[in-house]
Order: C-alpha cells, then sequence, then structure tokens
C-alpha cells in the first residue's frame, strides 16, 4: 500500500498509520507500506521514525518504508529519510534469536554482503562462530 503526501505532518502520518493498521493488522498477514511525498514546513525528516509507525502493528509483519523529503531553501541540498526491510529483517531475528548483539552481527554479515564486501563478511562470520570458514592454500 501507498501513501503519498503534498505535505507530510508526522501526527497526520501517525494517525493514517493507525488507521490502516486498526484495519490490516492480522497474525501471519504481511503489510508493505510506503509512505512518500514532502515533508510540511516546520518539521524535519526526524520527526518521522518508521520504527515508531511500525509498533502501531501488533500482529503482522510490516515493512515501513519512508521516502520522506524535507522542503528546503534556495542552495540548499533536499534531504531524504528511509526506513524498509533492514527493520524487518531485525525484528524478525530479534524475535527469533532474543539477543541484540548477535542481531547486530547477523545485520552487519547482510549490509557486508549487500555491499559485496564478501571478504569482510566471512570475517565477521568466522568472528561470531569462532572457527575458520575458509581453506588456507599454503
Amino acid at each position: 500500500m501507498r501513501v503519498k503526501y503534498d505535505e507530510a505532518r508526522p501526527s497526520v502520518v501517525r494517525s493514517d498509520v493507525s488507521y490502516i493498521a486498526s484495519n490490516m493488522d492480522q497474525r501471519g498477514s504481511l503489510v508493505i507500506l510506503e509512505i512518500e511525498g514532502k515533508v510540511a514546513s516546520g518539521y524535519s525528516t526526524r520527526d518521522f521514525n518508521a520504527i515508531e509507525l511500525r509498533k502501531l502493528f501488533t500482529r503482522a509483519w510490516v515493512d515501513i518504508r519512508l521516502s520522506l523529503e524535507r522542503q528546503v531553501g534556495e542552495g540548499e541540498r533536499s534531504i531524504r529519510v528511509f526506513g524498509g526491510i533492514n527493520e524487518i529483517i531485525r525484528q524478525a531475528l530479534r524475535s527469533k534469536l532474543g539477543n541484540d548483539e548477535l542481531v547486530s552481527v547477523v545485520m552487519d554479515i547482510i549490509e557486508r554482503v549487500r555491499a559485496d564486501d564478501e571478504e569482510g563478511a566471512l570475517k565477521t562470520l568466522e568472528n561470531l562462530v569462532g572457527v575458520p570458514l575458509r581453506v588456507v592454500s599454503r
């Protein structure tokens, strides 16, 4: 589901997401909610918190993707805020592993793989499991 705002205000976005949650929050379902547009004057992209919005859902797996752009003055760079699949992965791992430190290590490995840093991912994984995973040729 996609919701687009010409002038997004945190209270309005939260209210809209709350309404969506009240209608779509069902156990076993996956809700992908894309929130996009421009942030209303007087607000910052920091005022929009995907983690807090996600907490409005208690039964469904939720991926809230923020793509909001702060309105800027002349000569300033546009600032965007994003939230997405990383948080749903983190939430799933946290619920299964119950260990925030381990979740952070696994997320680091995922990010390294995503960035094509296979060497760094393997090194992090080796440190985690405590055994070498690569064959060293002599």
